[in-house]
């Protein structure tokens, strides 16, 4: 960061951070959640195919939010651009159009309105 960017709010900072932790446990659920449902009630019959995709598009959110930390605009449409994908597969899968919506949207609002103030000095 040179001297004449502005420096990311504490909120934003935290924000950032909880959001990384948040879709790490995701990730990590979504890889361990079908074998250990599996091992545990071999009657549950899981779809691992959902699992494995909500995996990696955490993971992918994930490397978007690194990106905005080190402010990169390329993070940010790129969360939001999974945020979108996520809102459609979760349309898919529940058939919840305005509770997808809304839960989908969460995050990358409150990211937006976090990183407006230094948005100019993103590149």
């Amino acid at each position: 960061m040179t001297d004449k960017q502005v420096k990311r709010s504490g909120c934003l900072t935290a924000f950032i951070i909880v959001l990384i932790v948040l879709y790490v446990l995701g990730a990590l659920g979504s890889f361990l959640a079908g074998p250990i449902l599996s091992t545990l009630m071999p009657e549950y019959s899981t779809d691992t195919s959902n699992s494995l995709i909500s995996g990696v598009l955490s993971l992918i959110n994930i490397t978007f939010l690194i990106g905005v930390w080190m402010y990169k605009k390329w993070g940010f449409y790129g969360f939001v651009g999974v945020s979108i994908i996520n809102i459609i597969l979760s349309i898919f899968l529940t058939g919840g159009v305005l509770t997808s919506i809304i839960s989908g949207l969460l995050f990358p609002l409150i990211l937006y309105f976090l990183i407006k103030p230094i948005w100019n000095h993103m590149s």
